[in-house]
């Protein structure tokens, strides 16, 4: 796995999706100016074949996540083997 960026920001972290390749999205849902779950509907416009993995503490958003298809929901904390499957996953 390639890390190509890290943002505190969404609104800055979607920017370069339009022209920066990536096969996985890895999204917190509570994050400043813009919830994951709508940032992820974003997502989807920009690059619909992204696979979007949500990290997070708050399982209460766990049904939107899979509504935009994400392909993974992982509750922190959350263990290295976790991260693993949700990589390897189709």
């Amino acid at each position: 796995m390639t890390i190509v960026g890290r943002y505190m920001d969404p609104i800055r972290a979607i920017e370069p999706l339009g022209t920066t390749p990536v096969d996985t999205v890895f999204w917190d849902i509570q994050m400043p100016g813009l919830r994951g779950t709508e940032a992820a509907r974003k997502i989807r416009t920009i690059m619909p074949q992204a696979r979007i993995v949500f990290t997070t503490a708050y399982s209460e958003y766990a049904v939107e996540a899979f509504e935009i298809q994400s392909i993974d929901y992982l509750l922190k904390p959350f263990t290295i083997e976790w991260l693993n499957q949700s990589v390897q996953r189709n």
